[in-house]
């Protein structure tokens, strides 16, 4: 395994998981003409599959490959 590098932030590295958003896949017609843009999105999300991608700090941009978790690729609930 390789060295992690000394984050250029005086305060370290903090790692956050970053994942891929597959687009949405519509299950038949959806009439949301009633819906302003914000419900419609969280409608249409919850017909996203979303899989792990790898892990970056926020703060150097420094990517960590890893073994994605078991449970990497699920449904968004």
């Amino acid at each position: 395994m390789t060295e992690t590098p000394k984050c250029t932030s005086w305060l370290g590295h903090r790692f956050e998981g970053r994942y891929s958003k597959s687009p949405a896949t519509g299950h038949g017609k959806i009439n949301l003409g009633w819906a302003d843009a914000e419900a419609v999105a969280l409608v249409l999300d919850g017909y996203r599959t979303i899989t792990y991608v790898c892990d970056i700090c926020v703060r150097c941009g420094h990517v960590i490959e890893q073994k994605p978790p078991e449970s990497a690729t699920k449904p968004n609930t």
